[in-house]
Formats: C-alpha cells, sequence, structure tokens
C-alpha cells in the first residue's frame, strides 16, 4: 500500500485541535445549564440517562482521521500498461569535490545541488537522463535512463568520499559525460554541469570546443557566492592550506558562463541556492530534437480513497444521529 499525497498528513494535527475545542464547548455549555438547574435533574428531564459523551467524541475523531487518509489518496493494487516516450539525452555533471561542502549556499552547495536535481526529474518527459559525478576524476555513476527512481538511488551515493583524488576536473567531466551521450548515439543530447567553478586541470576549453563540434548544448549552473566560503571537514574544523591558513573557496562564473554560450545553451547563477534546473528544461531543454522512441511499462497503481471516505461519512452519520438521539 502507498499514498499519493502525503503532504496531507499534516492535518492530522487538526484533530485534537478540533476536539479540544468541541470539548471546550461542550464544557461551556454545562456550565450555563448548572445556572439553570441541578445537573442531575437537567439530565433527567432532556433524556433520562447519562450523554455517552466518549462515544461521541471517538466518532467525531474518526470521522477527522479518516477524511485525512482519503485526502491523502491510499493506493493499493496495481495494474502495468506500456508507455511510449520520445525524448533526448540529458547528463547532469555532478561536482562532489571539497569546495562543494560550503554553506554559503544551504544546507551546502552540494546538498541544494541534489535537492534541485531531484525537483527537475519531476519535470522530464520521457528523456533519458545520466548522472556524472566527478571531483579530482570523473565516474559514470548512472547511465542513461529513464527510470528516475533508479536515478535517485544512484544520486544518493554521490559524495566526496566516493573519489579520493580531490580537486576539481571539469575536463574531465566534460568528456565523461560527452562519452555517455556519443555512445547512445541517438537524438540530440546536453549536459548540465553543476559547479562551483574552481578547475584545476586548466583544459577545459578542449572539453568545451569538443562538446561545440559534436553539438552537445551545454547548460553551466556556478553553485556558490563571490564572496565564497571555507570549507567545512567531516572530521571538524576547516579545510586549511600548507601554512595553516584557511582555505576560502570561491565561485569561477567567467569560464562557465562561457562554455554554455559557445555551446548554444545557458548559464545560471545559484548563488541563492535556487538553480533553476526546472526552468532550464521548460524554457530550453524541452527544445533539444527528439527522435528517440522507447516504450516503457509503467505501474499504474489503483486508487482507493473510497474507503476511507465511506468510513468518514459513515462516522459523520453515527455523530450526527447520537448528537440529536443524545440532545
Amino acid at each position: 500500500m502507498t499514498f499519493s499525497d502525503f503532504g496531507y498528513l499534516h492535518l492530522v494535527w487538526l484533530v485534537p485541535v478540533i476536539v479540544a475545542f468541541w470539548l471546550f464547548c461542550l464544557y461551556r455549555r454545562r456550565l450555563m445549564s448548572r445556572h439553570l438547574a441541578d445537573s442531575e435533574l437537567i439530565v433527567s428531564i432532556v433524556t433520562g440517562r447519562p450523554r455517552p459523551n466518549a462515544w461521541i467524541a471517538l466518532l467525531f475523531i474518526f470521522f477527522m482521521i479518516f477524511c485525512v487518509i482519503a485526502l491523502m489518496g491510499p493506493r493499493w493494487g496495481y495494474h502495468y500498461e506500456r508507455v511510449r516516450y520520445k525524448g533526448a539525452d540529458i547528463v547532469i555533471a555532478l561536482d562532489v569535490s571539497n569546495s562543494m561542502r560550503a554553506t554559503d549556499v544551504k544546507p551546502s552547495r552540494l546538498q541544494r545541488a541534489k535537492m534541485e536535481i531531484r525537483h527537475l526529474l519531476q519535470t522530464l518527459q520521457g528523456d533519458r537522463v545520466g548522472l556524472v559525478a566527478f571531483a579530482g576524476a570523473a565516474v559514470p555513476l548512472c547511465p542513461l535512463t529513464v527510470d528516475y527512481d533508479a536515478f535517485q538511488e544512484f544520486l544518493k551515493d554521490a559524495d566526496p568520499e566516493m573519489i579520493t583524488l580531490q580537486g576539481t576536473n571539469l575536463y574531465a567531466a566534460l568528456n565523461t559525460a560527452l562519452d555517455m551521450i556519443e555512445r547512445s548515439g541517438e537524438g540530440q543530447g546536453a549536459i548540465i554541469l553543476i559547479t562551483d567553478g574552481e578547475d584545476h586541470s586548466g583544459r577545459f576549453k578542449e572539453a568545451v570546443k569538443r562538446a561545440e563540434d559534436s553539438k552537445v548544448v551545454l547548460y553551466t549552473v556556478a553553485v556558490g557566492t563571490s564572496e565564497g566560503a571555507p570549507i567545512p571537514l567531516p572530521e571538524g574544523g576547516f579545510l586549511k592550506d600548507s601554512q595553516g591558513n584557511i582555505v576560502v573557496t570561491h565561485v569561477n562564473e567567467e569560464a562557465l558562463r562561457e562554455a554554455a554560450l559557445l555551446t548554444g545553451g545557458a548559464f545560471v547563477q545559484a548563488s541563492g541556492g535556487d538553480m533553476q534546473l526546472a526552468y532550464l528544461y521548460k524554457e530550453h531543454l524541452k527544445n533539444l530534437e527528439r527522435t528517440r522512441i522507447e516504450e516503457k511499462r509503467r505501474k499504474i497503481w489503483e486508487e482507493r480513497f473510497q474507503y476511507p471516505l465511506a468510513l468518514a461519512l459513515l462516522c459523520l452519520a453515527l455523530f450526527v444521529f447520537a448528537e440529536e438521539k443524545w440532545m
């Protein structure tokens, strides 16, 4: 069993609030009735027996709970249907060097980048997406796929500890991403390069020229601020140079902007944390040539919100009946 929208779960907090308000109103009504006559006399006049307030309260509580469950969209049971995808190939090259630990973008450059990538996946429509993680070397972490759930599992592993050779080798990152696209040989490809731009290879322009010759569009995202920030270490403290000074990492915007323009792409400065990856897709990446057609089985869950909704209506009906009966 699963749910279509866990966002409604926070409404559960309304249950004790509303119940408390209902009990307060009941208490106020009792106080007012005591001004008219003795409490036992009032009960005998109205019903001849005590009000079952606990049962009535429970009916109302279950009514609220079943309403929240229905809004969350419970689903169980599923069937498969074949879906035809027509899309392009997009490779995300993600910088996982130590400088991406900097916190000038909250919660950190790397964690913010991962959050934005997950948001991008929600907007993709049949495009294959691959992942390259890089620092001083580049690793093809996830092959091109339309299985976005599998992609997210690989994304979780993208971390500075996975690459022992540190630094920022944009040349290796771009070449690895280009190899991935060229091996597919289908349709037009694009690369989204997410980094702080501090290239230590000195050969980034060579890889940009290769992308330009291959007609692969490059979109560059500069993560971090121009003021820079120190690099926190996992064991505590900050990264220091050989002289004992704290290293401050800065963003190199110029090289990234130039690379994007040369290949017909776009540059994004993500100093405020918003990398606009979904915007890049909607405004630019959706215009890529899409020649590859692929069929895939998609799991379709059966919606079962009717059952908790029916139980909620039943509890409401019993609640109204009990209120009228015992008034």
